[in-house]
């Protein structure tokens, strides 16, 4: 009993993956329309791990995702175009690509704190 027990505890294990951050600059993001799904390129060409099934130079999500559409794309394209690094974290895969769930803005230069108008 106790050997079957481990040997599916060892299994369960072998499936987890940790998702994996990357942070760099954006190169290209590339949408396409049939398929429904974004994919972003960073500089230096970092390699993407989203599993043990899938690995790339490309992250990509759906754009079926609403909240990714809506609020994350304008984010990504906007660091692209200003040239600032975020982090896009990967876990899993969409179309044999890893799926990047998280994208984080590295924010380089940190904002002052004023102080507050005196009533």
């Amino acid at each position: 009993m106790k050997t079957i027990l481990c040997a599916l505890i060892l299994l369960v294990l072998s499936n987890i993956v940790a998702a994996q951050t990357v942070t760099g600059s954006i190169e290209t993001i590339h949408s396409n329309l049939n398929t429904r799904i974004v994919y972003v390129y960073l500089e230096g060409k970092p390699t993407f791990i989203g599993n043990e099934s899938c690995s790339s130079e490309w992250a990509a999500i759906s754009m079926n995702n609403t909240d990714f559409r809506d609020f994350v794309l304008p984010l990504l394209i906007t660091a692209q175009s200003t040239n600032q690094q975020v982090n896009i974290t990967v876990d899993g895969c969409v179309t044999e690509q890893p799926e990047m769930p998280q994208i984080q803005w590295v924010d380089l230069h940190p904002r002052q704190s004023y102080p507050r108008p005196v009533d």
